[in-house]
């Protein structure tokens, strides 16, 4: 980035302030032309109303241009340098004028940072959920955050897993649906949809496991194809429904993805496409665990209870 500022090139690299170790890399960067800025610093996190909602959108966005929207960090734990070791992620490449939608968010952002509305008429108009066009491929920029007075990208898996027909694929690293999300989950298991998920066999939280756990459980019994990826750690967020959309981008299966992250997924209405994601989610599957509803029960007392307790606890992870 430093590099490209010294070619000429404008930077703006905006990055979550909850971490301490952000105010390191703002120190990095002084003097150096990069214009950072934290998303709802915080200095005392305790004394700040604003700490649960956190900017995990993943965006790169060039000349207005290109972008890349997905699962993926910057930094060298998800290189596989890690204590997790190898994470699989997935995202996408996107060129034409669906890149604008992109740049609106950014620009969302920094006046939120800024504390101040920007003023210039291609960033300033309101954000729609409109259907754009580029070589044939039909694609929708879905935002959701606190902001929203409804969760939209839960409520846009909710609608793709309804018209579903034929399958439904799904990946990601933390599965906590809320309830309606699960019961449109139940309702395409018991309808006969081929229902699969996949999610990581190590966890980077010690609760997480033994959550995905609980919940991939509830559809285990009825029916739905369950895989714990063992390669590593999958970070992965897509839905994939009938080999004909599927929906990529930083919104994770759970509460705080849903209700309080500022998010953002692209949902992509091209075959082609499709069958390349259900390529993918195949390699994977070669290199996962197949959960059985037999392996299921015999689970120990022990560890139901720990299923419980971090059921219990999921609204806040």
């Amino acid at each position: 980035m430093i590099k490209k500022v010294n070619e000429g090139v404008e930077v703006n690299l905006i990055i979550d302030g909850v971490n301490l170790a952000n105010f390191k890399l703002k120190r990095y960067f002084k003097n150096t032309g990069v214009n950072l800025y934290l998303f709802f610093r915080t200095y005392i996190p305790l004394f700040n109303v604003r700490i649960n909602y956190r900017d995990h959108r993943k965006v790169t966005i060039i000349d207005n241009r290109v972008a890349f929207v997905g699962g993926m960090n910057i930094g060298d734990e998800y290189l596989g340098k890690g204590k997790i070791g190898y994470w699989r992620d997935t995202s996408v490449k996107i060129y034409g004028d669906i890149v604008s939608s992109f740049e609106k968010e950014f620009y969302f952002s920094l006046s939120i940072v800024k504390n101040k509305y920007l003023r210039d008429e291609k960033i300033s108009n309101e954000i729609s959920l409109k259907y754009e066009e580029d070589d044939n491929v039909y694609m929708q920029v879905i935002s959701s955050g606190p902001n929203y007075e409804f969760p939209a990208i839960r409520d846009n898996y909710i609608k793709l897993i309804q018209e579903a027909r034929k399958s439904v694929f799904i990946q990601t690293p933390y599965f906590v649906p809320d309830d309606l999300l699960l019961d449109t989950l139940k309702s395409a298991v018991l309808s006969g949809i081929d229902v699969k998920i996949m999610i990581p066999n190590k966890a980077d939280h010690p609760f997480i496991y033994w959550i995905n756990q609980y919940y991939v459980g509830e559809l285990l019994r009825l029916g739905a194809n369950i895989y714990r990826y063992e390669n590593g750690f999958i970070h992965s967020k897509t839905i994939l429904v009938d080999e004909e959309v599927v929906s990529v981008g930083t919104c994770n299966f759970d509460y705080r993805s849903f209700y309080l992250n500022f998010e953002i997924n692209l949902n992509i209405y091209n075959k082609e496409i499709a069958n390349s994601f259900k390529t993918q989610y195949y390699k994977d599957i070669a290199i996962s665990k197949k959960l059985t509803f037999n392996d299921f029960k015999r689970r120990s007392i022990f560890t139901k209870v720990k299923e419980s307790v971090c059921r219990l606890l999921s609204p806040i992870f």
